[in-house]
């Protein structure tokens, strides 16, 4: 698939993915709203961004905090998507 490209490690593992928001523009419009949504449905979630913004942690230790809370997160969002629906339109 065009624009995208997948980042490997040196045993040829996939481990990030970069995709060019020029080419795929559904994506970069409908990204920031969700990351809100989903960081006002979970402290662990909103956290993990804070310290992205601040960067305040390596790319390793994040991404190493990302995989740590990552069921935590998912669970305080689908915990709250129960209560009160994501906004289907973005």
């Amino acid at each position: 698939m065009t624009g995208i490209q997948f980042v490997t490690d040196e045993k040829g593992r996939k481990t990030a993915v970069l995709i060019d928001l020029k080419k795929h523009k559904a994506i970069s419009a409908r990204l920031p709203p969700r990351l809100v949504q989903f960081a006002a449905r979970s402290r662990t979630f909103m956290a993990l961004l804070q310290d992205l913004i601040d960067g305040s942690q390596s790319y390793a230790g994040l991404a190493g905090a990302a995989v740590g809370t990552l069921t935590k997160s998912l669970g305080e969002i689908g915990g709250g998507v129960i209560l009160e629906p994501l906004d289907s339109r973005l």
